[in-house]
């Protein structure tokens, strides 16, 4: 997990403290309306047809360069269903400002945001029962993904148990210290299952012969004295191999059996007559003593 941001999340709890949890999610933010992008073209691209080059029109005064991302978020404990998710986007470098989008566990935001380095936050919550009441932390993660892709970027921030001191690093504090949710208890310390314990391994018992085995004894054959003799090993033939030498016509290989010197006797009485015959493997005249 990347290193946390002190204080990242003080403005998401100065907003909570002013609006209550019912309004973080308003659209207007400090003043300004998001923008919602447009619905995509019935003619965008197919699977017939490769995609269009993602262009950046920065001759417009404010233009940026966006990317997508694809943000998924995992919770630390299993089957936890489709739990209420808070994932908060801001600026790595603008500790004093963020958005806040809503989403459920389980389920993948894709979002298109400016290239900028980010510092977003993932806060699995229960909701409350009552109004105005403060919701439930279940789960805290965070990541700071450097967004500037040509493609859309994969990411996946995995949670933990929220606790009162890493609620505080955030900043989700009030004004008197205490902090903007319910905090669940800590769950239980699992104890270090100790291995089993071996059971002494028993002494072999004694053999026991019963004394009408010992009177049957005298009329069975003692074993031989001797070892009876092995068979005799099976003589190994040698392994029959082609002549090395290259054949007369083409470049293959002589496919004449090898009688000596791995040469067959046509070729081995050439090489004994001074004859130029090459080797197949090595292309190098043989020679022999």
């Amino acid at each position: 997990m990347d290193p946390i941001l002190i204080g990242a999340l003080i403005w998401l709890a100065k907003r909570l403290a002013e609006k209550g949890f019912d309004r973080i999610f308003d659209r207007v933010v400090d003043g300004q309306q998001l923008a919602v992008p447009p619905p995509p073209s019935p003619f965008a691209a197919t699977r017939f047809t490769a995609p269009p080059v993602r262009r950046h029109d920065l001759t417009v005064a404010g233009a940026q360069g966006t990317s997508d991302v694809d943000i998924a978020v995992r919770h630390h404990l299993a089957a936890q269903g489709r739990k209420p998710v808070i994932l908060t986007i801001q600026k790595f470098s603008d500790t004093t400002n963020g958005t806040p989008f809503p989403m459920v566990l389980g389920d993948t935001a894709h979002l298109t945001l400016p290239r900028d380095h980010y510092f977003l936050t993932a806060l699995i919550v229960d909701l409350p029962s009552r109004r105005g009441e403060m919701p439930t932390l279940r789960g805290v993660g965070w990541a700071q993904p450097y967004v500037a892709d040509n493609h859309t970027a994969k990411l996946t921030i995995a949670t933990q148990h929220p606790t009162e001191k890493l609620v505080k690093k955030l900043g989700l504090k009030k004004t008197d210290g205490g902090t903007v949710f319910h905090l669940p208890p800590e769950p239980p310390a699992v104890a270090a299952v100790k291995p089993a314990a071996v059971p002494p391994v028993s002494p072999p018992a004694k053999s026991f012969t019963s004394p009408l085995a010992k009177s049957f004894a005298q009329f069975t054959f003692p074993p031989p004295a001797k070892p009876r003799a092995e068979f005799p090993a099976i003589k190994k033939f040698p392994i029959t191999r082609t002549c090395r030498a290259r054949a007369f016509v083409g470049n293959n290989q002589c496919t004449f059996l090898a009688i000596r010197d791995e040469l067959c006797t046509i070729h081995r009485e050439q090489v004994r007559a001074g004859s130029d015959i090459r080797d197949y493997r090595t292309g190098e005249r043989i020679v022999l003593p």
